[in-house]
């Protein structure tokens, strides 16, 4: 239903050197890395720019809140024993579901835009 292509056109033009599976991580890590931010996938709100919020006293757009406060505030997990654990899950929840990546990004592409509608712009408007 999500008609996930079986290749990557754009991909097309680079040498063959540069398709090898670290550079399609690095490509995944990329997309995976804007979904951090909710609102990137959202035009509502000026992608959060027009929106503010409070949190602790402080007033915050959305997007700086996303953007420049909660990675601040985050401490930084133990690489090791947490990313070994996460990675497993990850591959063991590709082999289970015999999905591709990007039809795997898609679905959570969307799950991420229902759960940030649902409890973030919902509950605010």
């Amino acid at each position: 239903p999500l008609n996930t292509p079986a290749a990557l056109p754009v991909l097309s033009s680079l040498p063959v050197e540069e398709l090898t599976p670290d550079k399609y991580a690095k490509w995944l890590l990329t997309l995976v890395g804007d979904l951090h931010q909710p609102t990137h996938l959202l035009q509502w709100e000026g992608y959060g720019k027009d929106l503010m919020v409070e949190y602790n006293g402080e007033e915050y757009t959305l997007l700086a809140f996303f953007e420049d406060y909660l990675p601040k505030a985050i401490s930084p997990i133990s690489r090791d024993k947490h990313m070994h654990k996460h990675f497993k899950r990850v591959k063991d929840y590709f082999e289970f579901t015999r999905r591709s990546p990007s039809e795997l990004f898609r679905i959570w592409a969307l799950e991420v835009a229902q759960a940030y509608c649902e409890n973030v712009v919902k509950p605010i408007q």
